[in-house]
């Protein structure tokens, strides 16, 4: 409580396209018990974190990031990689929602092939023919985990509305690798809200969890 806070900002004196952010934060003693260093790519509109150091000079626990360059998906992460060496690979559709985080099986590098990794992956298709798109709504429908090319889990979402106007919220896991939505031995749980019509102060509150 009785410690106290360095910033420090400076440009990066060979090109001014870089930034890099010291933080020291000092015990009462005025000695540093914590430093942490974070670069920023400055050459574009919007500055990036592209590093960032803590104990630098010391252990250098480093931890990187990397965005898509160009095109459209520009300014999106394409790859993190941790201090302990681990990564997470990014990919998007072209609406620049998430479709796959890809992490490493083993030692695999940030490169190697789906079928070498631990992966996520994220698809936008409705799979209940009630649900329907809301403005600015970029929740996936289905969410598949893979290892080494094999699905191992896969959990079906849908936000359909009754009809007695009540908004649902459906969650459905697969209760065996591929099985489709609405197979009757998946798990499925169905919350139910109160609709707009109902007296106040229903409107939006949970009625029911099946």
């Amino acid at each position: 409580q009785n410690a106290k806070q360095i910033r420090l900002e400076k440009y990066d004196s060979d090109n001014g396209k870089s930034r890099v952010v010291r933080r020291n934060v000092l015990g009462s003693d005025g000695k540093a018990f914590s430093v942490q260093e974070k670069h920023f790519d400055v050459s574009t509109a919007r500055s990036r974190l592209t590093k960032s150091v803590s104990d630098p000079g010391g252990l250098n626990l480093t931890r990187s990031y990397s965005y898509y360059p160009e095109g459209p998906l520009e300014g999106l992460p394409s790859v993190d990689v941790g201090e302990d060496g681990s990564w997470t690979r990014y990919e998007y559709d072209d609406q620049r929602r998430t479709t796959a985080e890809i992490r490493p099986w083993l030692d695999a590098p940030t490169n190697a092939p789906v079928n070498q990794c631990v992966g996520t992956r994220y698809s936008y298709d409705f799979v209940d023919t009630a649900d329907f798109l809301r403005g600015g709504d970029k929740r996936p429908r289905t969410v598949t985990e893979e290892v080494c090319g094999i699905e191992v889990t896969r959990t079906y979402h849908a936000y359909p509305t009754n009809g007695l106007g009540q908004a649902q919220v459906i969650e459905e896991r697969a209760a065996f690798a591929g099985a489709p939505y609405g197979h009757a031995s998946n798990r499925r749980t169905v919350k139910t809200y109160y609709a707009a019509s109902a007296a106040l102060p229903l409107p939006g509150r949970l009625a029911s969890i099946a």
